[in-house]
């Protein structure tokens, strides 16, 4: 049976989103391995969540639990983002632990629906949801136990209807840096302020060629530190002494947020950038001035998808076939 016939958009796909959520089902993920170090080892982890009413028709709290199956029990863990920040509709906040003062708030007319962080930033989709009922189940390598789901089970794509922006590592102080390996205290200026992460350990030199289709976009070169050098003005230095290892557009991109006006999106490398995937970085990365120093983050641009967000059914199918404990 081809998935691609059973999904479905609008009303429905938000309707059965929230039908899975108030109805226990959880809509998530899961993944073998543990992701966060619990010990002993877990053998599998999961990030889950489900919906309850509220006072409101189209607004729904969120209880969301990361969990570890350990020694075949599941357990809840806890996670927080100290040091991170969402853009929020009044600048920058701390991302606090996510699992706690969530609220989904649905449209209205169903064609989408809103997660909407305790901090006041709201990832905004569009929601397909895919009835995969009779279909084979997909597990992480090979299926213990082949088979099909049953009835009710479902997965949903979620695609992000605006920009969405998550500044990290602050609490490392990894502020970008001038040429001179000072900390940057504003954004570059475009076409003329070469700047160095730390991070990524690149120093960012601008050209004077303006992106023909996009009149706010500017190639940059890119010369790359010596692994583990920090942005001095020596290691700076140095870099720029060799021969520039990659191209980059940077993009001076407006935010539709007043106390963020704009920020630097790196939007395309060529070629690859080399370590993309070991650092993340599948979407493009961005730079944004916050508390008086420039700082690295992840963007989640309009129509990024998430794939393969199912609800408990389909869970708990995938981790019996895989030959784990399902979850409660």
């Amino acid at each position: 049976m081809d998935r691609r016939h059973n999904a479905f958009r609008g009303r429905h796909a938000v309707s059965g989103y929230i039908t899975d959520g108030m109805g226990g089902s959880f809509s998530g993920n899961w993944w073998t391995g543990n992701r966060f170090g619990a010990s002993p080892v877990a053998s599998a982890t999961a990030l889950t969540e489900t919906l309850s009413g509220t006072s409101q028709p189209t607004v729904f709290s969120v209880a969301k639990n990361d969990q570890a199956l350990v020694n075949g029990t599941w357990s809840n863990l806890a996670v927080s983002s100290v040091g991170s920040y969402n853009l929020t509709p009044n600048g920058w906040a701390l991302s606090t632990n996510d699992m706690v003062g969530n609220t989904f708030v649905d449209s209205g007319d169903g064609t989408n629906g809103a997660l909407v962080l305790a901090n006041g930033a709201a990832y905004t989709y569009a929601i397909t949801r895919s009835n995969l009922a009779g279909t084979a189940v997909s597990c992480p390598g090979t299926c213990t136990t082949p088979g099909v789901y049953p009835a009710g089970a479902a997965s949903y794509s979620l695609a992000f209807t605006s920009n969405f922006y998550f500044l990290y590592n602050l609490g490392n102080g990894y502020q970008l840096t001038g040429q001179n390996g000072a900390a940057l205290t504003s954004l570059p200026v475009e076409d003329t302020t070469t700047f160095c992460d730390p991070l990524i350990g690149a120093v960012y030199v601008p050209t004077l060629t303006q992106m023909t289709a996009n009149p706010n976009g500017w190639l940059y070169y890119v010369y790359f530190l010596t692994p583990g050098s920090a942005c001095t003005s020596g290691t700076i230095a140095a870099a720029l002494a060799a021969a520039p290892q990659q191209q980059v557009t940077i993009t001076w991109t407006p935010t539709g947020v007043p106390a963020v006006p704009t920020v630097l999106v790196l939007t395309s490398w060529f070629p690859v950038y080399p370590n993309m995937s070991s650092y993340g970085f599948t979407n493009p990365w961005f730079y944004s001035l916050r508390a008086g120093y420039v700082w690295e983050g992840i963007m989640l641009p309009a129509t990024t998808t998430v794939d393969s967000v199912k609800n408990k059914a389909a869970i708990n199918t995938e981790l019996n076939a895989s030959g784990y404990t399902t979850i409660p």
